[in-house]
C-alpha cells in the first residue's frame, strides 16, 4: 500500500542562492548581488541606466531604496557584451 506522505513545507523552498527581485540599497561596501556600491549605484541610476524604488509612508521623510536586482544585471551583461 502506497501512503502519501503529508508535509507543510513549501511546494518549493526558495535556496539561499536564489536571486530577489529586490534588494536593499548599501549603506556602505558593495551590494550583494551586483557587486556595486552605493554611490556606484546612485550615479548609474542619475544616468538613467535604470530606475531605483523609493518607498516610504506617507508622511515620513525617510524610506527606503529598493535596487531591482534583474534590471541592475541586464544592464551590466550589456555592458560585459559591448567590450
Amino acid at each position: 500500500m502506497n501512503i502519501p506522505q503529508i508535509t507543510m513545507a513549501p511546494v518549493c523552498a526558495e535556496s539561499s542562492n536564489a536571486v530577489p527581485e529586490f534588494s536593499r540599497l548599501p549603506k556602505r561596501g558593495p551590494e550583494r548581488w551586483t557587486g556595486l556600491c552605493r554611490s556606484s549605484i546612485l550615479a548609474l541610476e542619475r544616468s538613467g541606466a535604470f530606475r531605483l524604488i523609493r518607498v516610504r509612508k506617507p508622511g515620513n521623510q525617510r524610506g527606503t531604496v529598493l535596487i531591482p536586482v534583474e534590471k541592475v544585471c541586464a544592464y551590466l551583461r550589456g555592458q560585459a557584451a559591448a567590450l
